[in-house]
């Protein structure tokens, strides 16, 4: 238990220093704007797509996430 009480609040450390993430909708808004950005009309484009946001908001936001709404929208 002093070992789960001790990883609690280093990850409560770590979480002030983090940037906050940003929100479901901030992250499609970023998407389509990106998409636009970049000129993209292809699933072949992807990659220039998530590169771009990855440079901008890398830190902010879960690629993962990025990834699926890209192809949503690339599709």
């Amino acid at each position: 238990m002093d070992l789960a009480d001790s990883l609690q609040k280093e990850i409560d450390i770590l979480n002030e220093y983090l940037p906050e993430e940003l929100s479901d909708e901030e992250l499609e808004k970023i998407v389509k704007e990106t998409i636009t950005k970049v000129k993209a009309e292809s699933i072949k484009q992807m990659g220039m797509v998530i590169k771009t946001i990855s440079s901008e908001y890398g830190a902010r936001c879960d690629m993962a996430k990025v990834s699926k709404l890209v192809k949503e929208k690339l599709s």
